[in-house]
């Protein structure tokens, strides 16, 4: 009987790691830029689960303009590919994601949790 008992939690065990997510579904979700909180960033899981997809939104010069980019994890970090070539993505011990979108203004490359 405590053989069969080892079995059933061997078998919950791998059910439950198989159904855990991916490092990268820490990063899924609404971000608003510290520096400029009109600027957010949207990440989303694609459906095969081992891509995600990033949509930068912002306003430029009265008009909103929207990006889109697809990343993959590596490590810790989701690596955005974007014409400039691979961007990272982090979270910090804060909390706060560090992403650098090539703007100029202070704090730019920090995003929070939009609430």
């Amino acid at each position: 009987m405590s053989h069969i008992k080892n079995i059933a939690i061997i078998i919950a065990a791998i059910v439950i790691t198989a159904c855990g997510g991916s490092t990268g579904d820490k990063f899924v979700g609404k971000w608003v830029n510290v520096g400029s909180p009109h600027i957010t960033l949207e990440i989303e899981k694609d459906s095969g689960g081992k891509t995600f997809t990033v949509t930068d939104r912002m306003t430029w010069m009265g008009k909103p303009l929207v990006a889109k980019y697809t990343a993959t994890v590596e490590d810790e970090s989701l690596m955005m590919k974007t014409p400039r070539g691979k961007m990272p993505l982090f979270i910090d011990k804060n909390g706060v994601l560090q992403a650098s979108m090539a703007r100029g203004c202070p704090k730019c490359d920090q995003w929070e949790r939009a609430k």
